[in-house]
């Protein structure tokens, strides 16, 4: 994310593709949320399937932070692609939420009032 926001693309396809690729859920310790962005910053995921409200559920997943980290990555993502609108609606998704300690919430916190000015 911080390579794309700061306009490095190349280097942050090189950081995407040098994950493997197919890897199970079963595979991570937690839960591969963050996996799940890697998949999205690489195509094969569309933004949207990752702002489903129960992965935030602490019942679903047994972290509550999964919704504020998975929404800051899709706002960060239209962001940096240019819709801004878009991620403004994201980011206060994110600010909805619970997880007001998670990293997702506060960056979302951030760049909503950078955005806001």
């Amino acid at each position: 994310m911080a390579l794309r926001r700061n306009g490095d693309a190349k280097a942050a396809a090189e950081v995407f593709h040098a994950v493997p690729q197919g890897l199970r859920d079963d595979q991570f310790v937690e839960v591969p949320m963050y996996y799940r962005r890697i998949q999205m910053y690489r195509g094969e995921l569309q933004p949207e399937s990752l702002l489903t409200p129960e992965k935030g559920n602490q019942e679903v997943h047994g972290i509550e932070t999964t919704y504020a980290t998975q929404g800051y990555g899709v706002g960060n993502w239209y962001y940096y692609n240019g819709n801004v609108p878009r991620a403004r609606e994201v980011f206060e998704l994110v600010l909805k939420g619970r997880s007001t300690s998670a990293f997702g919430y506060i960056a979302a916190e951030l760049d909503l009032a950078e955005l806001n000015g």
